[in-house]
């Protein structure tokens, strides 16, 4: 897979090294094969220890960035702080939900697109549905908060995705943000046929940013 190429790399280039010889850092030395690699791999320094598996996102074309100018469309992009919060490209942070019983945002993710939104993101729901039976595609959607689908257990969801309460984020079938919007859009089922249309290589409408 494109995508997971170059993660794949710093994981192989990471295993045989060893740790640097050094009490504070503690972190694998990463030796790219050449320089158009490492360059590829924009890994011009030590990369963390855990960055294959939390101290990176991906910037491609199944990634719908947040920023004006998206990052290079080469690959991945090490994080100076492994943390996950929300940020598309990155893996969706573990939070416990209360639905009947105590469970992990990530129990949640069994196959299909998962939409998540806030506790006044009911509109972002209703379009998920709409959206997915007009692109023939399995979507859940959960509404997160009082009155909603789940709530709240540790009364932090939205400010550990980056969101309002009337925001969404998108996670893909692999477990990674797609994109996320901050905020409820103007029309937000038209915002997220554009970002799926745009993540499963379908002929659409030009994408715009997320409001």
């Amino acid at each position: 897979m494109t995508e997971r190429h170059p993660i794949a790399w710093v994981a192989a280039e990471q295993s045989p090294t060893g740790l640097v010889d050094h009490p504070e850092l503690k972190q694998y030395a990463i030796f790219a094969r050449t320089d158009a690699e490492r360059t590829q791999l924009a890994l011009q320094k030590q990369a963390p220890l855990f960055a294959p598996i939390l101290g990176y996102r991906y910037c491609s074309e199944a990634i719908v960035s947040e920023e004006a100018v998206p990052p290079s469309q080469q690959g991945i992009e090490l994080l100076e702080r492994p943390e996950l919060n929300g940020q598309p490209g990155t893996r969706v942070p573990h939070l416990w939900v209360e639905g009947g019983q105590s469970i992990s945002t990530l129990d949640l993710l069994d196959g299909p697109f998962v939409l998540f939104a806030g506790s006044c993101g009911a509109p972002w729901c209703e379009a998920a549905s709409a959206v997915a039976e007009k692109l023939n595609i399995r979507l859940s959607a959960y509404r997160i908060g009082p009155g909603g689908d789940l709530l709240d257990a540790e009364n932090g969801w939205e400010t550990k995705m980056g969101i309002s309460a009337d925001g969404a984020v998108l996670v893909r079938p692999d477990g990674f943000v797609a994109w996320r919007s901050r905020k409820l859009a103007t029309t937000p089922h038209v915002s997220l046929e554009q970002v799926l249309t745009r993540i499963l290589c379908r002929t659409g409408a030009p994408l715009g940013r997320e409001s």
